[in-house]
């Protein structure tokens, strides 16, 4: 469980910020899986491509689903002993995640110290 309990759009911002630095620790065939169970989740169950997710949902949205990615394949977040948030629809419960994206961002920095990259 995350830092947050008291909101979608925290747990939605917790994860994508858990979600980026998770993927970008793992090794080339690891990140090639996560991005390939991506594209099957988001073109099968959301009928759109990965890149339109992150085109015009933005990076919010891009990195919860790749959360879902990473849950099947039992990838963990990367710091501490955490799991992810579930997030039922990213593209509803992310709606205002970008408002706290910063301060969670800040405050996992400090606790981890580690600085999170939002690009993939």
């Amino acid at each position: 469980m995350g830092l947050f309990s008291f909101g979608k759009k925290h747990q939605a911002a917790w994860n994508a910020l858990m979600a980026s630095h998770t993927f970008l620790s793992l090794d080339a065939p690891r990140q090639d899986l996560v991005l390939s169970r991506a594209r099957d989740i988001v073109e099968g169950q959301m009928r759109r491509t990965l890149e339109q997710v992150r085109e015009k949902n933005g990076a919010i949205v891009f990195f919860n689903v790749l959360v879902y990615a990473m849950g099947e394949e039992g990838i963990n977040p990367a710091l501490g002993n955490e799991k992810w948030f579930w997030i039922k629809n990213p593209f509803v419960d992310c709606i205002g995640a970008d408002q706290v994206l910063d301060a969670q961002r800040i405050q996992l920095e400090r606790k981890y110290g580690v600085t999170f990259d939002m690009s993939p």
